[in-house]
């Protein structure tokens, strides 16, 4: 199977890459300014996402992980290359006849709704922070460019993933303080939480999508099976 997977050489696009390599998957990794490992078996393709004319015919999957993020980037940059980046991706894969489309969005999408129990439609507003907006806004997009299309779209709100090599997210950090001994302040610390998944989980769900034969045009919530205090996940990783 043919797959094209953007963000190469960020956590999660890195990790997808070589459990894919295991499957024996013919892969196209597109990275622009930070190099990724090298694998003899891939085709590597340097290239701006915002200005890629061209990827190769009738893929059977794009997995589209690339992102700008807010620790290290300009707001309004941000949210425009974002935004763009997307745009032209999803338009690529129709021109160039790709079977099916995985994007990486996020459930920062829903950090302006204030309910306990969160339906589809409730998101009528846009998030509030930059990341969020642009990952919502990625989301309309692969709507409407694939609409009238074969395509199957698989739309994923990911929670924190976590593995080695995570960072930019609330238990990375929890962690980098825990081997500097550092304080940890928490807030509701005993509200349960699920919000996590591990990078090896997200693998094998990635690659049972993509061998899938069948139509999927799905809104996915992945996330941890066993929901625990999250004063009682921090003193767990205090005793690993």
């Amino acid at each position: 199977m043919k797959v094209l997977i953007t963000g190469a050489a960020g956590f999660i696009g890195s990790n997808i890459l070589k459990f894919l390599i295991d499957k024996k998957f013919e892969i196209y990794a597109i990275y622009n300014r930070t190099k990724p490992q090298k694998y003899k078996k891939v085709k590597y393709i340097k290239s701006d996402l915002k200005n890629l004319k061209k990827i190769p015919s009738r893929l059977d999957c794009i997995i589209h992980s690339a992102v700008k993020n807010p620790e290290n980037t300009n707001k309004n940059i941000l949210l425009k290359d974002n935004v763009i980046t997307s745009k032209n991706i999803f338009n690529l894969a129709i021109k160039f006849k790709a079977k099916k489309i995985i994007y990486f969005s996020s459930i920062a999408v829903y950090e302006n709704i204030d309910k306990p129990l969160i339906e589809e439609k409730d998101l009528k507003l846009e998030p509030l922070t930059t990341y969020a907006k642009s990952k919502y806004r990625g989301e309309i997009l692969l709507k409407n460019i694939t609409k009238n299309t074969d395509i199957s779209t698989i739309l994923i709100r990911l929670p924190t993933v976590i593995g080695p090599g995570s960072k930019f997210n609330s238990i990375s950090i929890i962690k980098k303080k825990i081997l500097s001994g550092k304080k940890i302040s928490i807030f509701s610390p005993d509200s349960k939480y699920n919000r996590i998944i591990h990078i090896r989980a997200l693998n094998n769900f990635i690659y049972k999508t993509i061998v899938s034969k069948n139509k999927i045009n799905e809104v996915i919530h992945l996330g941890s099976s066993h929901p625990i205090k999250f004063k009682n996940l921090i003193l767990l990783m205090f005793k690993i």
